[in-house]
């Protein structure tokens, strides 16, 4: 990651995860990523345009998602600096969290407490039906790939859905972004946590 000091990184947004992550493995690198002093240049394209792009030398790497990154590494050969499902420390991460916007939480909290827990409980079922899972996935035209390739990419992934877990990442993840400049310095990651998040009265953590 810190080869990429000084060159361009294609995105498929400057507030995209992809981005985030891209951003919080290069400052573990001891690159700067804040506005302030950014040492790489983020080039925003479409995400399905990205390994072309790629490919064209238009950048000098991509940060993408699976199914999108594990079908260009298939295609050109690519290889992964930073995979969320193996690189440590972010293997070890829980991944992910789903919003409703506080005015839903607050204004019809029985349909966001519905939500959280069909969102436990159809996590719980990816981990338990990968294969079904990805015929689902591709049936509806939700991504790209083909059944073989995404229940491989789904059975590498650990759905384990926790309401706490939830809550302990966005914690982690607000302390670790504002120490490197992408939220605002001596922001309180309980705080922040505190103000994001809503547990409901008798919700488990895990379905």
């Amino acid at each position: 990651m810190a080869d990429l000091k000084g060159r361009k990184i294609g995105v498929a947004g400057l507030a995209d995860s992809g981005t985030i992550i891209a951003k919080r493995a290069l400052a573990k690198a001891g690159v700067q990523v804040s506005d302030k002093n950014l040492e790489v240049q983020f080039t925003v394209f479409g995400r399905n345009d990205l390994p072309l792009v790629l490919d064209q030398g238009q950048v000098d790497a991509i940060a993408v998602g699976d199914p999108v990154a594990s079908i260009a590494m298939e295609k050109y050969g690519y290889r992964a600096l930073i995979d969320t499902a193996k690189t440590a420390p972010f293997d070890q991460e829980y991944c992910c969290v789903a919003m409703v916007t506080s005015k839903l939480a607050k204004a019809n909290p029985k349909a966001a407490e519905k939500a959280t827990r069909a969102i436990l409980k159809g996590a719980s079922w990816v981990q338990a039906h990968p294969e079904e899972a990805a015929k689902l996935e591709l049936d509806k035209k939700y991504v790209a790939g083909n059944l073989a390739l995404n229940t491989s990419l789904l059975k590498k992934y650990h759905f384990i859905p926790s309401v706490k877990g939830g809550y302990d990442a966005i914690k982690a993840n607000a302390e670790e972004l504002a120490a490197i400049g992408l939220l605002k310095e001596g922001t309180d990651g309980k705080k922040f946590a505190d103000d994001a998040f809503l547990f409901f009265k008798d919700m488990p953590d895990s379905l």
